[in-house]
């Protein structure tokens, strides 16, 4: 196991501290520009689950500058919109996700799995906002575009977001049908940690 998988490792455990200090060590090693972009992103997702939200600005704005093609700038783009989305600044988060949504629009306009996962960020920015009906809207598109996919964590996400929703709506039993359908896609690819915080959720329906 390279360093960087340790580090990607320790940070799905959540040991953030740990990973963040084994991407540092990386990205001081680094000679390769491909694997700087990787060290960025793990580095982008630790700072953010540290609430270290104006480092995680630093390693987005470098990646940025390392994007060489639309690919890797619609990542960059997803990832600055994560960044602010976590740290609660919606309208920014909102602009990132936007203009990441005009590069999949040019470059990748038949490729499913982008819009899902674009659109699954601004249900989810949305419903932040408590705008329920555009959050609604985009989640719907999201699940859409993740039927057509047939892939099971988009759709396990997208049927956990409406879930949220529909909570946010005070529909408690629109909510529970969502959340079952969500858990029916996390446990198909044996994911036992998604499947058990849509259960926590049910569990908080009044």
């Amino acid at each position: 196991m390279t360093q960087l998988q340790k580090a990607w490792e320790l940070f799905e455990q959540g040991e953030f501290s740990q990973s963040e200090e084994l991407y540092l060590e990386c990205l001081k090693k680094c000679q390769k520009e491909e694997n700087i972009s990787s060290i960025l992103m793990g580095l982008i997702y630790v700072d953010c689950f540290l609430e270290k939200y104006d480092q995680a600005r630093n390693y987005a704005r470098q990646l940025l500058k390392l994007a060489g093609n639309d690919e890797e700038l619609h990542i960059a783009l997803h990832q600055s919109g994560m960044v602010e989305r976590m740290a609660g600044n919606y309208e920014q988060a909102l602009k990132f996700f936007s203009e990441e949504l005009d590069v999949i629009e040019k470059s990748f306009a038949d490729d499913v799995m982008k819009k899902a996962v674009n659109l699954y960020e601004f249900g989810d920015v949305y419903l932040k906002q408590n705008k329920l009906n555009e959050a609604f809207d985009k989640m719907n598109e999201s699940l859409y575009y993740a039927e057509q996919l047939k892939d099971e964590m988009t759709n396990a996400c997208a049927y956990r977001g409406l879930g949220d929703i529909a909570i946010a709506n005070q529909l408690g039993s629109d909510a529970s049908t969502f959340f079952e359908k969500s858990i029916f896609h996390f446990l198909s690819i044996g994911e036992e940690r998604g499947a058990q915080e849509v259960r926590d959720r049910m569990n908080n329906i009044n």
